[in-house]
């Protein structure tokens, strides 16, 4: 009994996360093309761009989609974040992790689950490398997908690299001075001086959210088939790079 029962604590991690990105979502005058194409109840992977340093655009999508759906769509964590205190918030969330049973369980469900590929290593760039799909062959979200039967749904973003002016590559900085390259030592500056104590600057994001590929669908593909997942990785990799293109308004293929 008592307010501070279990069912109340479990639910402060959703109120906490729907809370500050709906502030997000009017100080970024968040928009969105092609989210009739997320409003359905059959599961996908959302395979979006990691902006820096921060993937803005994927959080306040979530928010959007929870309004529609009634679900927070699944995110994956490493295994290592799953314990506590992040633990706590991140199953709070609905995390997943590629090896856990809430993955299967979420898009039995179905349930959209979220991934960004590039990771850390994609959202820590310096200003130099802007809106440039960095994945290297980080493609186990291409096997994932084809194990579960579930199509990939790229997504792009304008704005998300430029709520700071990033100043370092933070992945390689780490990596450099012989910190785990996953705790990255980044440096971003805001309107009232760095990142994490400054807001980001007030850019517009708008989210660009393109044709499902289909290839992993229903089996189509053998999640072993290292060649078959590479191609489907690349295709993906197209998509996402040809949204961030149209978003910022550079030419596809252009450096």
């Amino acid at each position: 009994g008592g307010w501070m029962n279990r069912g109340f604590v479990d639910r402060i991690p959703l109120a906490i996360w729907l809370a500050g990105w709906r502030m997000s979502i009017r100080y970024h005058r968040y928009e969105v093309e092609g989210l009739d194409r997320l409003l359905v109840r059959d599961p996908m992977l959302v395979a979006g761009y990691h902006g820096r340093p921060a993937a803005w655009d994927l959080c306040m999508l979530s928010v959007l989609l929870y309004d529609r759906l009634g679900y927070l769509p699944h995110s994956f964590f490493h295994t290592a974040l799953m314990k506590w205190p992040i633990g706590w918030m991140s199953r709070g969330l609905g995390a997943v992790t590629a090896d856990g049973p809430e993955l299967d369980a979420a898009v039995e469900r179905g349930e959209h689950v979220f991934v960004t590929p590039g990771g850390v290593q994609e959202g820590t760039r310096s200003f130099r490398d802007k809106y440039r799909v960095h994945w290297t062959n980080r493609c186990g979200y291409v096997r994932i997908a084809a194990r579960l039967g579930i199509p990939i749904v790229p997504t792009g973003a304008s704005g998300v690299d430029d709520t700071f002016i990033a100043l370092n590559n933070g992945y390689e900085t780490s990596r450099r001075v012989g910190i785990p390259p996953n705790i990255p030592l980044w440096a971003g500056v805001g309107p009232l001086g760095f990142s994490p104590i400054s807001p980001p600057f007030p850019v517009r994001i708008k989210t660009f959210v393109g044709e499902p590929i289909e290839d992993t669908a229903g089996g189509r593909i053998d999640p072993r088939d290292a060649e078959a997942v590479m191609a489907v990785h690349r295709k993906t990799v197209g998509a996402v790079q040809a949204l961030l293109d149209r978003a910022v308004g550079r030419k596809e293929g252009r450096g």
